[in-house]
């Protein structure tokens, strides 16, 4: 018997005297603290990230022009009835997806928000393609408040049930950052230095 033989034997014995696994306890349903809309606000102004609370699409862009004055480049707007009804009353330069690299900001449709981490989740296509939220100094992604929910195993099994799966899914959580040097976390990184989302009611007139 040689080395690697005797290695695989000893290998064999000690999985066959591994105890039982027991039955896995169910889930602790933990419900977050505060009504979910508070619970969102805390967590993104600790990401650094921005909230817009508005009625229509019109008063969005409104205030969207405030905190984002004066321009400094194009926007571009993923093809998307959200993002594109307040791209309508937003008086920016708008350019198409080859031009996201000259872009000031990007303008995108969550199709889920998570309160617990201050998440919003997009869904990847030729309409909205995954270079609008990396590329432009600042991504604004546009939400209904019905699209709010507390943690993120419900936007999992919000995918699951939604029926076959889109192209590409990801879940953006804050300004993009990193930490890689001594443990200093660093803003921006590889992507947008700010990170707003507006959130209009179902009902808003768009």
């Amino acid at each position: 018997m040689n080395e690697q033989q005797a290695f695989h034997q000893r290998l064999q014995a000690s999985l066959a005297h591994r105890p039982a696994v027991g039955e896995l306890p169910p889930p602790v349903d933990s419900p977050l603290p505060g009504d979910l809309m508070t619970r969102l606000a805390t967590e993104l102004d600790h990401l650094g990230a921005e909230l817009i609370q508005a009625d229509s699409a019109r008063q969005a862009a409104r205030l969207l022009g405030q905190i984002t004055a004066p321009p400094t480049g194009p926007w571009f707007v993923a093809d998307q009835p959200l993002p594109q009804a307040v791209a309508e009353y937003f008086p920016v330069e708008f350019a198409d997806c080859s031009e996201l690299a000259e872009c000031q900001g990007a303008l995108t449709e969550a199709q889920w928000v998570i309160a617990d981490t201050g998440t919003v989740a997009l869904q990847l296509n030729s309409r909205q393609p995954r270079s609008c939220y990396l590329l432009p100094e600042i991504h604004v992604a546009v939400a209904t408040t019905d699209r709010l929910l507390t943690t993120l195993a419900d936007a999992l099994e919000q995918l699951a049930q939604a029926g076959p799966l889109p192209t590409g899914v990801v879940y953006v959580t804050g300004p993009s950052r990193t930490a890689d040097i001594e443990k200093t976390i660093v803003i921006p990184a590889h992507g947008p230095k700010r990170m707003i989302l507006i959130l209009l009611p179902p009902d808003a007139e768009t």
